[in-house]
């Protein structure tokens, strides 16, 4: 009845960690929920409900072209996001918030692995991956709970970072991040 893509809409603009929190609140999974997650499987069948649950069409397949993890086509009743099965269950749950945060922009959209340079994006375009890849990551992992991570006695060597990502069921890249 209430749909995500209508009661929440995004510019480039927008403040990330503010909008982050409310697309959370929206989805109705808090950082406990997903810590108590036993896996990251677990973990990404968790926020798939919570975006279908919220009014979004996710739908998962083995892409021949492996270098897409997922894309997203905007619609007014029936948006969908559309991930990649064979990339790593940390990379889809990631992939589906930053399709998810494409769709709250009204935008379609598709993700590559190797979209970090950018190259053939236009300036508007690299805008909104980079806001969309903000966003994602603070969803994931917000602020407020990775400042906390942050006062731990070997914040910061390796052990630490892989600990961090297994605790929220993201990949060390959002960590290492962050």
């Amino acid at each position: 009845p209430d749909p995500i893509f209508r009661s929440i809409v995004l510019t480039t603009q927008s403040d990330i960690v503010s909008a982050a929190q409310s697309i959370r609140e929206r989805l109705n999974f808090s950082v406990a929920e997903q810590t108590a997650c036993r896996s990251e499987h677990e973990a990404l069948k968790a926020w798939r409900r919570a975006v279908e649950d919220a009014g979004v069409f996710v739908f998962k397949h083995s892409f021949k072209q492996h270098s897409i993890s997922g894309f997203c086509l905007q619609h007014d009743q029936f948006p969908i996001i559309y991930l990649n099965n064979s990339t790593s269950k940390t990379r889809q749950a990631f992939s589906l918030l930053h399709e998810l945060v494409h769709l709250l922009l009204r935008l379609n959209g598709i993700s590559t692995v190797e979209e970090i340079t950018f190259g053939g994006y236009s300036e508007a375009q690299k805008r909104v991956e980079i806001f969309s890849n903000r966003m994602a990551a603070e969803i994931l992992l917000p602020f407020s709970a990775f400042e906390s991570e942050l006062m731990a006695e070997d914040a910061g060597d390796d052990g630490w970072i892989a600990r961090t990502a297994s605790r929220y069921r993201v990949s060390r890249e959002v960590v290492l991040r962050k």
